[in-house]
């Protein structure tokens, strides 16, 4: 991804934060899956209808004025619209998509911890 931020972001640590631990989404395609620690990283895999999956670190951070973000190693900025212990709404390229707690994929499954 052209002009890709993540290696100039610093997480930010909410170590009580509402958004820490597992989540998905559903999203065109398939299926968003995330898990956020207490230090502000965290893991990302994304898994379509053909099975095909990506996997990669992500790290949530605060933008002045602007609130909390999602950035994965891609580049890919997410904005965290809302968030508490039930769900997390976000925002990316204009679409959004809200997160329920749980992996609820298959093929992401693994590369969580447990």
């Amino acid at each position: 991804m052209r002009n890709n931020k993540y290696l100039k972001v610093t997480p930010y640590a909410d170590q009580d934060a509402a958004y820490v631990g597992q989540w998905t989404a559903a999203i065109p395609g398939g299926l968003l899956c995330i898990e956020i620690f207490k230090d502000g990283t965290g893991k990302y895999c994304q898994n379509n209808l053909k099975g095909e999956v990506q996997k990669m670190a992500l790290k949530i951070y605060r933008q002045s004025g602007e609130g909390l973000y999602m950035i994965n190693e891609s580049g890919m900025r997410f904005k965290i619209r809302e968030y508490s212990d039930r769900h997390i709404k976000m925002t990316a390229y204009g679409g959004d998509s809200e997160f329920e707690r749980g992996i609820k994929s298959t093929y992401c499954k693994d590369f969580f911890v447990k």
